[in-house]
């Protein structure tokens, strides 16, 4: 992580004038935090005069059912969305992701996810699983 595209992303998050202080390591190389789901980072973060401390957390792909980037991002959304809600846990902030070339971006305001695609000639997908199922083979 560039400090610079952390500085760009925390503007984002918290406003123009918001400005990141530090950027570091939370606990040690052998310790259980960043054995399964990646290495967690503490960002301490001004605005307004006020210091703030932040964790970002992400996971790792492994063989537990996160090896795919959608299997993740679905276990940090759960997390983002259910956070909030737990009695006496910390809270979630905002869920991002970064890009190819390191930047942040955040999907906080998120209500439902869209894909844009190609156009196509031809029938809906729908029309071969009904001619599949009618037959019985494919």
């Amino acid at each position: 992580m560039r400090p610079e595209k952390v500085e760009k992303y925390i503007k984002g998050v918290f406003g123009a004038d918001a400005k990141l202080v530090s950027i570091g390591d939370i606990g040690g190389a052998d310790e259980l935090k960043g054995f399964g789901y990646g290495k967690p980072f503490r960002i301490e973060v001004e605005v307004g005069g006020v210091k703030k401390g932040f964790v970002l957390s992400t996971m790792r792909g492994d063989s537990f059912g996160h090896e795919q980037m959608e299997d993740r991002a679905r276990v940090l959304m759960e997390q983002y969305r259910s956070f909030n809600t737990l009695p006496e846990h910390v809270r979630s902030v905002d869920i991002g992701y970064f890009t190819e070339n390191g930047e942040m971006r955040s999907v906080r305001d998120a209500d439902e996810y869209f894909l844009l695609m190609e156009e196509a000639e031809g029938l809906e997908y729908f029309h071969d699983l009904n001619r599949i199922s009618r037959r019985g083979e494919l």
